[in-house]
């Protein structure tokens, strides 16, 4: 079958057998891969009318069947009718076999009639199984032979695996049961080794810590816990100190907001040492030492529809600050003034009103009224909610 193609040899599983001990045995015969495309096969299709999937099954069910009942691929003795039988062919089993011989899938010969190729399909299975059989009985023997001597050594077999001596059940709990013994034998006080006399009974002298290894800063804080204490002492930042003063101040801002929308519940038990510690590690630990900076976006802040809703604490503030930042520029970019995001100097659109302004002053909802839509939304939603 394979003819000498650089695609063959892949593998294909034969069904599974069970042999001697119950024991689930899995073949597998070499399947040309382009079996479905081979002229041969083609040529069987024409001949029987069987379509190409319907033919490669049946061909493979061909040669699984021939593992167990023609193991050396003489099919001689074996009727046309079991052949078409094997492969679920329903026509006329003497127009299969006069197919198969044509396809050159099978062949007469002086000895009779044969699967072509045969060896190379499942041929070599048979004789590698036949060898791994008198393996098998050859390691028996040995096995045997090393049981009879009071130093059995296991021996690897060529070409397998190392074969591993097995304990009888008895055996197994023989050893269990010496086990269980010498855990219940008391330790002998004589063979204990002294206690130091300097170490205190209750000491564990594992639990000890050195003061070098505690004294390691925290990569969060950036403080250094005190010589011989494993607990991180918790900064107290008094009136007017400059991180709490930014705190404060940022409350302030927010509470501006918070209050016009009815949210001023979410800010109320804000703890300020808190607040200000964000801000210490905003400067200290993040780096950003400008506090003109921070001080700008905490005022641009409150203007922004979006963000004055997602940001309601110091650490939030401290978290989304470089995006507060690029939000910031980029809103005064867009209004002609500030700085970071302008366009290079490069000139501004035109801006071109769809609806003429007379009054100059902005359309869009003052804070109060944007406060008011919300409470009004809020109400709607209450009284949807209580119709449901």
């Amino acid at each position: 079958m394979s003819n000498g193609h650089p695609l063959d040899g892949v593998r294909m599983s034969c069904p599974c057998r069970i042999e001697g001990g119950g024991n689930l045995k899995m073949l597998w015969i070499k399947s040309y891969v382009a079996t479905d495309r081979d002229p041969k096969t083609g040529k069987l299709c024409r001949r029987t009318g069987m379509d190409r999937p319907t033919a490669v099954g049946a061909l493979h069910m061909f040669w699984w069947w021939a593992v167990d009942w023609a193991p050396d691929g003489d099919i001689s003795e074996i009727e046309a009718a079991d052949i078409a039988d094997v492969m679920h062919f329903k026509g006329d089993p003497e127009e299969l076999i006069s197919a198969l011989n044509e396809a050159g899938y099978i062949e007469e010969t002086e000895a009779g009639r044969g699967i072509v190729n045969w060896m190379d399909i499942g041929g070599k299975i048979i004789q590698n199984k036949e060898k791994d059989a008198a393996r098998k009985a050859e390691k028996r023997e040995e096995e045997k032979k090393a049981k009879s001597s009071s130093t059995p050594v296991p021996k690897k077999s060529k070409g397998s695996p190392t074969d591993i001596p097995t304990k009888s059940d008895a055996e197994i709990e023989i050893e269990i049961k010496n086990k269980k013994d010498i855990k219940d034998i008391p330790p002998d006080p004589e063979k204990e080794p002294n206690p130091d006399p300097n170490q205190d009974q209750g000491q564990n002298p594992k639990s000890e810590q050195t003061a070098e290894s505690s004294a390691s800063p925290d990569s969060q804080t950036g403080e250094k816990p005190e010589k011989g204490s494993q607990k991180k002492v918790k900064r107290v930042y008094e009136e007017g100190n400059a991180f709490l003063k930014m705190a404060n101040y940022l409350k302030e801002k927010i509470d501006g907001f918070a209050e016009a929308e009815g949210v001023l519940h979410l800010t109320k038990r804000s703890n300020m040492q808190t607040w200000a510690d964000d801000f210490r590690l905003l400067v200290e630990v993040d780096g950003q030492e400008d506090k003109n900076l921070i001080r700008d976006v905490m005022d641009w802040l409150p203007k922004s529809v979006f963000w004055r809703k997602n940001v309601l604490s110091g650490s939030k503030f401290r978290e989304k600050f470089g995006t507060l930042v690029l939000e910031m520029r980029s809103d005064k970019a867009k209004g002609g003034k500030g700085s970071g995001g302008a366009g290079g100097g490069k000139p501004q659109k035109p801006v071109i009103p769809i609806v003429s302004n007379e009054s100059g002053k902005d359309e869009g909802p003052s804070d109060e009224e944007y406060a008011e839509m919300m409470r009004n939304a809020a109400a709607m939603q209450a009284a949807k909610a209580g119709e449901r």
